[in-house]
């Protein structure tokens, strides 16, 4: 079983193995931080390249994403830059009214911290009526030691599976999670739901599966057309039929599509007939 940070707890694990079935999931960077703490972990160990540590029967698989990294960094500083920014137009705001309540706007701007999850890396106080905020550089220095580490924790032993295996079915998780999207909010739209017996949903839903499947063919099979997946899907709108009466026969041609939906067919390997069928006009 794979699964992201708290969906795979420690009694799903006692009930996984009492099945003889394994687990691969990931920690948080607080529990991180309590296993480098107690020495189960080293920090140096984070790396761009994988590595690992086997610490009473549980398998701990780290690395450093230096993209995300980036990403952690960036997105820290615009949180800070943002209760700073806040703070400045609170002020101007006392400026101008001088009965209000300093208190109150210095509570709404600790409170934005707090929702933040940066209120360790602030210190916001009220000096003669004015917000300040000062970074606590020793509090984001310590942040900065996790900034795109991640830990897996598996039971799999290591002649059983390769870090590099279990490294790669946990990223897996993200195409789930961009086909559960698929699923629900783009191209497919599963919801809403209109039937009300058990068995008539389960069966829409089966067919939105079996959508999928043709969808993610799809895109794999054209994604090296510049074209936004949307644009290609409505291409094959373009593929019509018409019928033609000669002789007493009706004669269905399909009318062969030009410019994106011929280059669509061609990349799915779709060769589209000419004629689909014919029939006697008496049998209408």
């Amino acid at each position: 079983m794979v699964g992201d940070k708290g969906m795979i707890k420690s009694t799903q694990i006692e009930q996984l193995s009492t099945e003889d079935f394994h687990y691969i999931t990931t920690i948080t960077k607080p529990q991180i931080r309590s296993l480098i703490n107690k020495g189960v972990l080293d920090i140096q160990l984070f790396d761009n390249e994988l590595m690992e540590v086997t610490v009473d029967g549980e398998r701990y698989i780290m690395r450093r994403n230096q993209q995300r990294a980036q990403e952690n960094k960036k997105t820290r500083q615009d949180k800070i830059n943002k209760i700073k920014e806040l703070a400045n137009l609170k002020n101007e705001y006392f400026v101008k009214h001088k009965k209000a309540d300093y208190q109150k706007g210095l509570k709404e701007i600790q409170n934005k911290a707090l929702n933040l999850h940066i209120n360790n890396l602030v210190d916001i106080k009220l000096e003669e009526d004015i917000i300040k905020v000062n970074d606590i550089k020793e509090s984001i220095e310590y942040d900065m030691l996790l900034d795109g580490c991640y830990c897996i924790k598996t039971d799999l032993i290591e002649p059983q599976v390769k870090k590099e295996v279990i490294h790669e079915r946990y990223k897996s998780l993200s195409q789930v999670e961009q086909d559960f999207k698929k699923m629900k909010t783009t191209h497919l739209e599963v919801r809403p739901i209109y039937h009300t017996k058990e068995n008539r949903t389960r069966g829409h839903v089966f067919l939105v599966m079996l959508a999928l499947r043709l969808l993610n063919e799809f895109i794999k099979k054209t994604c090296e057309m510049e074209e936004p997946i949307d644009e290609l899907i409505s291409s094959l709108n373009e593929v019509v039929c018409v019928d033609e009466e000669i002789g007493g026969v009706i004669i269905t041609r399909v009318i062969k599509p030009a410019g994106i939906a011929e280059k669509v067919l061609e990349k799915l390997g779709i060769q589209i007939p000419e004629v689909l069928g014919t029939v006697c006009a008496n049998d209408f």
